[in-house]
């Protein structure tokens, strides 16, 4: 094959949310392909953790590279289209077509190779992942086609519950019929199939022939892959695979309280599992997914193909335990063939269903298959303008008439005879050999032909016996006859034996040779007490009364007479007897037959018939069974109507309608609408057990019965939660959303405003399940490992997150808590490594993205921003443990720095800057100072530096004296650093030094205080000025002394602040107002220029430049927050800010206005065609149109002979109007005659100021 192969690349990633893809949270994947017309389509599927889905092209990550047949990257990087996600599982699916072309090799052999790092965190196997698919491009023998390999698919994830056994089988097929099997990928010969992942699953077990994989999750909760290889053969016995794909996904196994293996949500059989669906081009098809479960199902995930869509998950008609989700899909031509869809079921105690999945075949109109041309069972596969037949097992050709002789490759052996069969053969064997190809040598030795313990020695087609000692013949079957010698006596029989003899003695004889005479009575035959007495060979018994026989054994049956009747059977006894009585009958012969009705065995009033040993009953009506104990179920023709719940009753039924159905069979649909409930003049939609209401144009809600002008309107708020219309002054309390737990309340005030969401009862579902785990730290539980894992886990769960909801803020300060209130108590805990952990999450949490989630957490709920302080506090003072030298341990994150060492004999100063490496702490001046010698032997000390605390901590001050003599607020004017030691002896009575650095200038009257955590009347806290004292204050810095250890911050008044903020804000409106002021004027100057009549408008302009600039001032404030109204420098607006637009923005409009009006007005000079006296007639006779006046009937023209008078001798005008009217309109036109004549007058003068003409009388 000389051509090259151009290959369409379909790129389906599961990825995240970002642009690109997370690298270290792999999970699995597959690359197929497929042949079609001279193009090879090449399917890429990966996944990663990620949940949001967008319409736009996404950029992926890493490349497709050519590992055999070519050389280099094919594709860099593999961008994508979403398809799936699944907000729960946190994943996503994505696809994409690329077109790549590829020199044809010399036996169109290849191998494509995708492989990189990291995977999600495993429990067993390592990071790196390796996707390889082998393809063959050649025309195959058999079919004269190329090869299409097989089609599989798998969720992303698959969850097992700890403890229990599963059972997946992997959802395979071929559509050229070639027998598929799976197996584990390896990592041999050179070819990595599987990366770091190989062993990824241990102790499971993969029928490969099936497909079926079987694990028993013993295993350690967490995350493990499975890597397969599916693989299509020509036939069964067949050992070289056509082609191989790579298939892996995860297995997650965890643990549940509620043990219980079948407790899991299933799925409605609408469709059945396995299915077969057929789909022409550019059709609809439509599928309903139900799922159902004792809790809420809380998602249905999908494995789809392109272009399907998913509805939302919506509740089942009345049910309350089932949901559902509508597919759409219209496929298009490039989707002829088949697609495996899949889909499972979650609840939300993140139990899952069993996956089932369907192949939906697309195919063209024209049916090819539709003449059955494939024959002897084949299956006819339909393609674009052909069909192909997938051959039953034995048949080949293009229409499989042709029965394949698989002796054709004479497969037996050693001179066999092969019989030919249908789909096999069988072989006839030569002599001496067997098995199914004849191939082993027939062991004449198995049936064990040698005699005696002779060993047998095979020989082709024969064998010979080595015989016993004692033994001989050609099987070592004859024994050498030792009683030749006669050595047995008194007539005894001799028995030879093996090297050996045995002496059967006569009757009354025995020892060795059966010279001694036997004591027939030494056994004592005789029984029941007889008398034994000895003959020689024999001996008789002289029997007790009522027994008899040779040894006195059989007791005289006494039973011979027969004394029992009806059938009964006699049990002899000694000297004696009893009856045992058949069945019915009784007394001490049997003679008196049972009356099996006595004991009323008859139900529901049933007349009962005694008999022989039996009954019978005569039920009455509506009953039935033997005892007629069962009531008839007349529902079971099933007559009750439309969902109708039938209730069987005695002789009859009744039928309990569902909701929205009447009449005796509930064939009745009830109209809801008959009660009139929509409101507002409302149109009224009956439905099936429901109605809806089309509102009529302002009002809304279920029936219609709310003003819009009293909603709230709709909204998202940040973390894309939909709030719907809600009435004013009402709080509105919804599920949370985006996988957390919990409820979000959110309130509409009066003025129908939306207030901020409060989610401080929202939590993640992951961070719940983390919380759970870091609470049994509390009960000591726990191991280095465990708390190491919380805090990983934490730290990942977080990573994605740009912004922490305030439930979770408040669950991940609660869990830092947790886990320093452990490693307090098992100090063994902690490590380094550790401790960078929990720094690096503590400057997570207060990250400025969640300044403003914290500031919202203020007194709701215990775990706010003071409990992470107190966890971070305790956590430090902990690490002094770890620290085993002079030289300080410092951690430096983005928004802390945590120091902790041993004091000496030298001061201690912290940061130590000769370690620090943080930019914000290298540029603040802030740091703590504690002198030498002033504790009584060594101890050790933290210390912590918070970047951004001061932003989102509580402002409460504890009133005292300090304070008191202060006029003003005050407010946190530093960086918040803390200091704790191990011993609180010492020698000062200020023993800890600090220098803060301001963050504002315009500040004064510096406090030093520290937080008391248990101030009175105060949430969680206050700030104290106790124990601390001001050494020293500058503009830009001061410095405190504190008599105890604790959390330190400077307060200050913002007084000058404030002035100056109130001075910009002055000088922003003052030059608005002066803006405005010059605006107002040019225009009025334009319209008198540009309009002969102009209706001055000024005190309303006038009144405009006022409030306008108020508007723009407010505005400004308020969305700024006042933020850029001043500065360190200057009180005027920031420069720094987009604020100084507010200015700037009024000011360019002053000027293109008046730049605007100016060249107007020149070029209507210029431009000038009209003379005045012709603007004046114009202007005129448009008045005279707005006042309906007919200038030929009541008024001359202008200006042909004289202008209007009040008193002309014209026929009145108006003579139907009231006489106010006319004066008012007499009036209007006597002024504009006025206005008229001098501009007339005007116009006639000429540059030397008199007029040639005569003024019109």
């Amino acid at each position: 094959m000389n051509h090259k192969f151009t290959i369409s690349m379909i790129i389906i990633v599961i990825a995240i949310t970002t642009r690109t893809i997370d690298g270290s949270h792999f999970r699995g994947g597959l690359i197929s392909w497929k042949y079609r017309e001279d193009k090879v389509d090449i399917t890429y599927r990966l996944s990663y953790t990620g949940s949001n889905c967008g319409d736009s092209l996404q950029s992926g990550e890493g490349s497709l590279s050519c590992e055999t047949g070519c050389d280099g990257t094919l594709i860099s990087p593999l961008s994508y289209y979403c398809t799936d996600s699944s907000v729960d599982e946190n994943w996503k699916i994505g696809q994409r077509t690329v077109e790549v072309t590829l020199d044809s090799s010399s036996d169109n052999f290849y191998r494509f190779r995708y492989a990189d790092c990291c995977w999600i965190s495993l429990v067993e196997g390592g990071s790196n992942w390796s996707l390889m698919a082998t393809v063959n491009l050649s025309v195959r023998s058999d079919t004269g086609l190329i090869n299409n390999p097989p089609i599989c698919s798998m969720q992303p994830v698959v969850r097992m519950k700890q403890r229990c056994s599963y059972s997946m089988k992997i959802p395979v097929v071929d559509e050229d019929g070639d027998f598929v099997k799976c197996r584990w990928a390896t990592s041999l010969s050179g070819v990595n199939e599987c990366g770091g992942v190989c062993s990824g699953l241990s102790n499971s077990i993969l029928d490969e022939e099936t497909c079926e994989l079987s694990y028993n999750a013993t295993g350690v909760s967490g995350w493990y892959v499975v890597a397969l290889q599916i693989e299509d053969f020509a036939s069964r016995q067949d050992t070289n695979p056509l082609s191989s794909v790579p298939l892996q996904f995860l297995v997650y196994i965890y643990s549940s309280s509620a043990f219980n293996c079948d407790s899991k949500p299933g799925l409605e059989p609408t469709v059945a599992d396995g299915s077969i669906i057929h789909i022409v081009v550019n059709t609809n098809y439509l599928q309903t997914i139900i799922a159902s479960s004792s809790s809420s199902i809380a998602e249905i995930n999908t494995v789809s193909p392109f272009g399907m869509t998913k509805s939302e998950l919506l509740v089942y008609g009345t049910s309350n335990n089932k949901w559902y989700i509508n597919v759409t899909w219209t496929p298009t031509e490039t989707q002829v063939g088949t697609h495996i869809f899949c889909y499972t079921a979650f609840d939300n105690n993140r139990e899952a269903s069993d996956q089932e999945c369907i192949r939906l075949v697309v195919v063209n109109d024209i049916d090819e298959c539709s003449s059955n041309p494939c024959q002897n069972g084949a299956m006819c596969n339909d393609q674009v303008n052909g069909y192909h037949c997938m051959c039953a097992d034995g048949f080949t050709d293009t229409h499989c008439q042709t029965d394949i002789d698989e002796c054709s490759s004479n497969p037996c052996e050693n001179g066999a005879t092969c019989n030919d069969h249908v789909n096999g053969y069988n072989c006839t064997c030569a002599d001496g050999f067997t098995d199914t190809h004849c191939q082993i040598d027939i062991d004449e030795c198995s049936s064990n032909p040698c005699q005696n313990e002779a060993t047998c020695n095979d020989q082709v087609n024969g064998y010979d016996c080595t015989c016993a000692d004692g033994f001989t013949d050609t099987h070592c079957h004859t024994d050498i006859d030792e009683c030749s010698s006669n050595p047995c006596q008194n007539g005894a029989n001799c028995i030879d034996q093996i090297n050996g003899y045995d002496c059967t003695c006569a009757d009354g004889f025995t020892d060795t040779h059966c010279q001694t005479d036997i004591n027939e009575c030494s056994s004592n035959p005789c029984q029941n007490g007889a008398t034994c007495n000895d003959l020689v060979n024999g001996y008789y018994c002289t029997c007790a009364d009522g027994f008899t026989d040779t040894h006195c054994q059989t007791d005289i049956n006494e039973c011979s007479s027969n004394p029992c009747e009806n059938g009964a059977t006699c049990n002899d006894q000694v000297n004696g007897y009893d009856c045992t009585c058949a069945d019915g009958y009784t007394d001490t012969h049997c003679q008196t037959d049972i009356d099996e009705c006595s004991s009323n065995p008859c139900e529901n009033g049933a007349t009962c018939n005694d008999q022989v040993n039996r009954y019978y009953c005569t039920c009455a009506d509506g009953f039935t069974d033997t005892h007629c104990q069962t009531d008839i179920n007349e529902c079971s023709s099933n007559p009750c109507q439309n969902g109708a719940t039938c209730n069987d009753q005695v002789n009859r039924y009744h039928c309990t309608c569902a909701d929205g159905f009447t009449d005796t069979h509930c064939q009745t649909d009830i109209d809801e609408c008959l009660s009139n409930p929509c409101e507002n003049g409302a149109t009224c939609n009956d439905q099936v057990n429901g109605y809806n209401c089309t509102c009529a144009d302002g009002f809304t809600d279920i029936h219609c019965e709310t003003d819009v002008l009293d909603l709230c309107p709709e909204d998202v708020d940040n973390f894309h939660t939909q709030w719907g219309h809600t009435k004013f002054n009402t709080s509105v309390i919804i599920p949370c959303t985006g996988g957390s737990i919990g409820n979000v309340l959110r309130y509409c005030d009066v003025d129908r405003q939306w207030q901020d969401p409060d989610y401080s009862g929202c939590i993640s579902v992951q961070i719940y399940h983390l919380k759970e785990q870091s609470s049994l730290l509390k009960s000591g539980v726990g191991t280095e490992e465990i708390v190491n894992k919380i805090l990983d886990d934490l730290t990942s769960i977080t990573y994605t997150m740009n912004a922490l909801k305030t439930g979770d803020l408040s669950a991940s300060a609660d869990i830092l808590y947790d886990i320093a209130e452990n490693v307090a108590e098992f100090t063994d805990r902690i490590s380094e490594n550790q401790f960078d952990a929990f720094t690096g999450m503590a400057s997570r949490l207060l990250d400025e993205n969640n300044i403003h989630g914290w500031s919202e957490l203020k007194c709701k709920v215990k775990g706010d921003i003071t409990y992470l302080v107190k966890a971070v506090m305790l956590y430090s003072k902990t690490c002094t443990h770890i620290v085993d030298s002079d030289k300080p341990m410092i951690e430096q994150k983005e928004n802390l720095v945590i120091q902790v060492g041993k004091i000496g004999s030298k001061e201690i100063i912290a940061p130590d800057m000769s370690q620090a490496s943080q930019s914000w702490m290298l540029e603040s001046a802030t740091h703590i100072k504690l002198p030498a010698n002033i504790f009584n032997g060594p101890t050790s000390y933290s210390s912590t530096f918070y970047r951004n605390l001061s932003k989102s901590f509580p402002g409460g001050i504890e009133p005292d004296e300090i304070l008191q003599s202060s006029n003003g607020s005050y407010g946190v004017n530093s960086i918040i650093a803390a200091f704790t030691t191990e011993t609180t002896q010492h020698s000062l009575d200020y023993p800890v030094v600090v220098k803060f650095e301001h963050l504002s200038e315009n500040f004064s009257k510096p406090i030093c205080a520290f937080w008391n955590f248990d101030a009175l009347n105060a949430c969680n806290g206050a700030w104290s000025t106790s124990s601390s004292r001001v050494v020293e204050s500058t503009d830009t810095y001061t410095t405190c002394e504190y008599s105890q250890t604790g959390n330190f911050a400077l307060l200050m008044s913002p007084g000058k602040a404030v002035l100056c903020t109130s001075i910009t804000i002055a000088l922003h409106y003052i030059l608005l107002v002066y803006l405005t002021l010059m605006l107002v004027g040019g225009i009025q100057v334009a319209l008198m220029v540009i309009l002969v009549c102009y209706r001055s408008f000024v005190r309303w302009l006038l009144a405009a430049c006022w409030v306008v600039p108020a508007i723009i001032v407010s505005s400004s404030a308020v969305v700024s927050k006042l933020d850029g109204y001043g500065s360190s420098e200057y009180c005027w607006l920031s420069l720094e800010s987009k604020l100084i637009w507010a200015i700037l923005g009024p000011a360019l409009l002053v000027v293109v206005v008046g730049q605007g009006y100016l060249q107007c007005m020149r070029k209507r000079k210029e431009s000038r065609t009209l003379s005045s006296t012709d603007s004046i007639n114009i202007s005129y006779q448009r008045r005279l149109n707005r006042l309906k006046i007919d200038p030929n009937k009541h008024i001359p023209h202008f200006p042909n002979e004289e202008f209007i008078k009040p008193s002309d001798n014209r026929e009145e005008p108006f003579p139907d109007y009231p006489k106010e009217t006319k004066q008012n309109v007499e009036n209007s036109i006597y002024n504009f005659n006025s206005l008229a004549r001098t501009v007339y007058y005007d116009s006639k003068y000429d540059k030397r100021g008199y007029s040639p003409f005569d003024i019109p009388k």
